[in-house]
């Protein structure tokens, strides 16, 4: 069996990671070509998380442009139900559980957001509508709290 090269160290955003790297000589190469080799790398974060933040947009009809999507500031009925489907509308002040980097002391990140569980894991959703954003300001383009490290972005279209 081959062996495994095994590489260690520290992301600062996943925390200690492990690469690990193989190689397979090709056995049916034409020995005219000389030897030929695979490579398998596998990467591996030491802990796995049970705690995931997920994005939502809300994309009206006719809306094409991430600015015109992170700029909604409410959305219709249809994505409002489908947030019901998702989880809990929760207050973020004061709220103890996973908070995906919202705050929740100052409501600089919003006063809501959406949160469940499923099985073991917790989900904290960050809702683009639900998000603080100054009207058609350009840089409202992925607020921060949406844009580092989110685990799915779900965009929601509404009907024309």
């Amino acid at each position: 069996m081959p062996e495994h090269q095994n590489y260690f160290g520290i992301d600062e955003n996943l925390g200690p990671v492990a690469v690990s790297i193989r190689r397979e000589k090709v056995e049916d190469a034409k020995e005219k070509e000389g030897s030929q080799f695979n490579y398998r790398v596998a990467f591996r974060t030491s802990e796995l998380s049970f705690q995931h933040k997920i994005g939502i947009l809300y994309c009206r009809a006719g809306q094409s442009t991430e600015e015109e999507m992170y700029n909604n500031e409410t959305a219709g009925p249809a994505f409002e139900e489908f947030l019901d489907l998702l989880g809990q509308r929760v207050r973020l002040k004061g709220f103890s559980k996973y908070r995906a980097q919202l705050d929740n002391k100052t409501d600089s990140t919003g006063t809501h957001s959406l949160y469940t569980t499923y099985k073991d894991y917790e989900l904290m959703f960050h809702v683009c509508t639900m998000l603080p954003h100054t009207p058609n300001n350009r840089q409202q383009t992925h607020p921060p709290q949406i844009q580092f490290l989110v685990f799915v972005l779900i965009i929601n279209q509404a009907e024309s």
